[in-house]
Parts: structure tokens; C-alpha cells; sequence
């Protein structure tokens, strides 16, 4: 085939192309400015052709079918504190997509800049700013390169929430807050969160920077600054859940009796290969890991936090973590904190934390794990596992003792 050949059918393909896109473009039905508020009955698709501000007291876009697309095209649906919700879909419908532009301004006290209660969402390119509370979808939902900024509730609230089965991925929820609870990511069970960036999210009572229900998959996430007086966890994974490959920094309880937790495992949770950092605050507890029972942590790096680094509750497995330089805001706080039975802890290194660990319950497995420069000596009660441990000060690697534990190693 000739160049001339190929470079008309180039010319063609491209022109095909252009024209069914303009087809498109032609047959969707347009929301212009002067149509608000509009109820949608008919499924297709609807395309903004100009910025929508909306004064009234309804909803500024009500979707009352299925299979509904509904393209903002780049431009701003504005509320106000007297309006209801920027777009509304109830929870009877389905096959709704919204994509591509801006919905900013609905404060009123029960308002969200999207509530979209249909099952089988997508919400794609939209940025939600200054609302009372953000973006809520119901089941099997996927909302892809969203933002939430700037949204404040009196009450409780969330930066973006998704019913059962749904994923969230590539969003950021910035600067939100809320009176009550918040959730900057809030995951129904069965759901998964990738590649979103959640910061500074506040609550006069708990926060939570990412919150899963159950049997979630959380991953490649970065959580940091979740302020709250009372309880703040940067990343919270119910039953059977996984937390993988994720950041979480800053995490803070300001009361003197508060507690906060960089990552939260459920029963039969796992966390993998995170890295956590700075949890605590000035005056209340934070601890890095915690794992309820059935668990598990593997490959984590746990540094600098007010607590202990890796807590353990009971029938965990812990494996390959680094923690270091815990326990700076209290005594009695270790690298590794067991306080019920019947966990495995294996080849793990523990640096400079106030306790390397301290174990304060039976029947739990220790084998060759390092410690090096922690304030306190290791405190392990009775009845524990440690074959051949040795637990004087000041022994270096040897043949000896290479299979089991160390303590204070010298290198």
C-alpha cells in the first residue's frame, strides 16, 4: 500500500471519527442556564451549554429515570444554603453518569453537592467545592478522578461515600470537616479505594481519614493530618479487609484521654507494606498498627509514633516490620505491644522505641527478631514461646543464637 493510500484512509478514519463525535454531541439534550431546577424522566444524554447557579430551594437537577449521562462540559452547577442537593438520583433508579465539571456552594443544613442513591453510578472528572457534605453514591457505584475540597457539615459527614461493591479510584478529599463523625472516604462493605490522596480532614468528636465496612480493599492510598478531639484513625478496615501499599502520616487525638490509630485492622484483616508515621499528637494516645485477631502485618514500616507502633490483640501474624523510635509520648509503650494470646511474631527489627517489645500476655511465638537501642529492656511474661531466647543485653549475632531473638544487638 502506498503512502498516498495510507495517508487517505488516515484522513478518513480521523473524519468518521469527527463526525460521530459531533452526531453525539448533537443528540444530546441540553441543561441550559435558564432550565433550572430540571427533573430528568427520559433516559440519554443531557450536556450543560453553560454555567448553571441555581437560587431556589429544590434540588438544582432531579434524575427520575434510568440510564441517564448527564455531561457538565467543564462548567460550574452553583447552589446556594437555602437549595437541596446540586444533583439528586433516588435510590429506585439506576445507570446514572455524571462526569466533567464543577458542582460547588449547596450548604443547606442536609445538603450534598451530589447524592446519587441509584445502584450503578459513575461519577467521573467532577470536582465538588464548599458544599455541606459532597459526593454519596449507592451500590456497585465507581467514581474515578473525583475531588472533594473544602466541604464543612454541622452534623455527621463524608468527603465521599459509596455503597456496597463499588470502587473509588485516583480522588483526593482535601479539607473537610465535620461537627460530628467524618469520614473523608467512607467504603460500604465489599468495596475497594485505589490510588486516592485523602488530607486534612477534621471532627469536633471522630475522624476518620478512609473507613471501610467490611471485606474492602484498600491500596496504594495516602492518608495524613486527621485531626479530632476525641478518636482519629487514618485508616480504618473492618473484618476481613486489606490495607496495602499505603501512607499514613499525622494522625491525631487533641484530649488528653483521646486515642489515634494510623491503620485499624479488622478480624482477618491484612496490612501490607505501609508505611506510617507521626500518630498521636501532643496529648492523646496514637499508636501505628492495630490488629484485632486473625490478622495480619507483613512488610510495614512503623516510625515516630506518640504509642506503640504495632499493637496486638490476639491470633495475629507479624512479620517482617520495622519499628522504630515509638513510644516518645508515655512508658510502657513498645515497637510491638502484645496484650492477648495466641500470636506469632517473626523476624522482625525493632529501633529505638521506649520498649522493643513488651508482652503482657501468654501463649504468643516469638522467633528471630532484632532489637537495638531501645530505651527499656524487652518485657515478655510468662508462658510465651521464645525457643532459645536470648534476652540479656549486649549480645551481638552468633551461631548460637541466629535462629531465635536478639535483644540489644551491637553492630
Amino acid at each position: 500500500m502506498g503512502e498516498y493510500q495510507v495517508l487517505m484512509k488516515t484522513r478518513i478514519f480521523i473524519g468518521l471519527g469527527l463526525a460521530l463525535w459531533a452526531l453525539a454531541s448533537a443528540s444530546a439534550r441540553e441543561i441550559s442556564p435558564d432550565r433550572l431546577p430540571q427533573t430528568i424522566t427520559q433516559p440519554g444524554d443531557y450536556r450543560v451549554t453553560g454555567p448553571l447557579a441555581y437560587a431556589g430551594t429544590s434540588n438544582g437537577i432531579t434524575v427520575m429515570a434510568n440510564g441517564v449521562t448527564i455531561d457538565l462540559n467543564g462548567f460550574a452547577l452553583v447552589g446556594t444554603v437555602a437549595g437541596d442537593h446540586g444533583i439528586y438520583q433516588p435510590a429506585t433508579y439506576r445507570d446514572l453518569t455524571v462526569r466533567n465539571g464543577i458542582v460547588r456552594q449547596w450548604t443547606g443544613a442536609s445538603s450534598y453537592g451530589l447524592l446519587l442513591e441509584g445502584s450503578n453510578t459513575r461519577v467521573e472528572d467532577v470536582q465538588v467545592l464548599n458544599c455541606n457534605e459532597a459526593i454519596q453514591c449507592g451500590k456497585a457505584a465507581r467514581v474515578d478522578r473525583c475531588t472533594a475540597i473544602g466541604n464543612s457539615t454541622a452534623g455527621d459527614g463524608y468527603g465521599i461515600a459509596v455503597g456496597w461493591a463499588s470502587q473509588v479510584r485516583h480522588c483526593q478529599v482535601v479539607s473537610n470537616q465535620a461537627a460530628g463523625i467524618f469520614g473523608g472516604l467512607m467504603l460500604e462493605e465489599d468495596s475497594s479505594a485505589e490510588g486516592c490522596i485523602v488530607s486534612e480532614a477534621y471532627s469536633s468528636s471522630v475522624a476518620f481519614g478512609i473507613f471501610g465496612d467490611g471485606r474492602n480493599r484498600i491500596e496504594a492510598c495516602a492518608v495524613s493530618i486527621v485531626r479530632a478531639a476525641d478518636v482519629a484513625y487514618g485508616i480504618e478496615a473492618s473484618e476481613g479487609s486489606t490495607v496495602r501499599h499505603c501512607s499514613v502520616s499525622r494522625i491525631e487525638a487533641s484530649t488528653a484521654f483521646g486515642a489515634s490509630t494510623a491503620i485499624g485492622g479488622g478480624d482477618k484483616g491484612r496490612v501490607e507494606r505501609c508505611a506510617v508515621s507521626s500518630c498521636g499528637g501532643s496529648s492523646g494516645n496514637g499508636s501505628g498498627i492495630y490488629l484485632s485477631q486473625y490478622g495480619r502485618a507483613e512488610g510495614n514500616a512503623v516510625r515516630g509514633n506518640r504509642y506503640d507502633g504495632i499493637s496486638l490483640s490476639r491470633d495475629n501474624w507479624v512479620r517482617w516490620n520495622i519499628s522504630s523510635l515509638n513510644g516518645t509520648g508515655a512508658d510502657g509503650v513498645a515497637g510491638i505491644k502484645v496484650f492477648n494470646e495466641g500470636n506469632r511474631v517473626l523476624e522482625n527489627h525493632l529501633v529505638q522505641n521506649h520498649y522493643g517489645v513488651k508482652v503482657t500476655a501468654s501463649n504468643s511465638f516469638f522467633a528471630r527478631n532484632s532489637c537495638h537501642a531501645n530505651t527499656q529492656a524487652g518485657s515478655v511474661g510468662p508462658s510465651n514461646n521464645l525457643p532459645l531466647a536470648l534476652l540479656s543485653p549486649g549480645i551481638d549475632f552468633n551461631a548460637l543464637a541466629a535462629p531465635y531473638n536478639f535483644h540489644d544487638v551491637i553492630w
